[in-house]
Formats: C-alpha cells, structure tokens, sequence
C-alpha cells in the first residue's frame, strides 16, 4: 500500500493517495501491527504536507512516538518534515527547533542529506 500511495502522491494525485493510505493504516490496526500503523502516519504526514496542509501533516507526523522503530530508524528525516511543518504554518521558532535538530543528526550520521540544510536557510 505505501509503494502505491507514495506512487500516487509523486503524481499529485493526494486525494487517491491518502485514501490508499487510510487503507493501510485501518488494515493494520485491525491486526495491531504497530510498525506498519507508525509508517502509515508518516506517509499520511507527508501526503498532508506535499499537499499543502501543514496543519493535518503535523498531526500524523506528531503521532510517531520517539522510542518506535519508525522513528529511531528515520529520526533525521522525522524532525526534518515537522520542522518543515512548523515552516509552512509560520511557527519559526518551532521550525528552527525541529530542523536544527535534523541538521545535528545529518552532521553525526553523515547520510548526504542535504533537505535539512536547505529547509535551514529558509528560517
């Protein structure tokens, strides 16, 4: 479901994709698989956010909770999209604060991921 949403979503189709979405995240909870119901509210949080509501991405992308594996496998990235949330809303401080985070991650681990840099400069 998340390779089609993601599919989807790249096409701006965010209707289609949040619905494909949605899907994942109820069919997961049914059998309470925790690591697929964390990546489906990422993958909504994104959708939300590549669609222009930063205000519902942030909601998702907040429900990751730090000690899931979600999270402590993507935290860089994590931070980087709440940020880029807080962003969009005009919060700066709270912008500076997330991506600041996500920057401080890329410098330790090195990963070559330049989105937290660039989403710094615009703050």
């Amino acid at each position: 479901y998340h390779s089609m949403a993601q599919a989807l979503a790249i096409k701006e189709d965010y209707p289609k994709a949040l619905e494909i979405e949605f899907k994942a995240l109820h069919l997961s909870e049914q059998i309470n698989n925790q690591l697929q119901i964390s990546l489906s509210f990422f993958w909504i949080g994104i959708i939300y956010l590549h669609s222009g509501d930063a205000q519902q991405a942030l909601s998702y992308l907040n429900k990751l909770r730090p000690g899931s594996e979600v999270f402590l496998k993507n935290q860089e990235l994590i931070l980087a999209h709440i940020g880029w949330c807080y962003l969009e809303l005009n919060n700066l401080d709270s912008a500076l604060f997330y991506i600041k985070k996500s920057c401080d991650l890329e410098r330790k681990e090195n990963n070559q991921w330049c989105g937290p840099f660039m989403w710094r400069a615009r703050v």
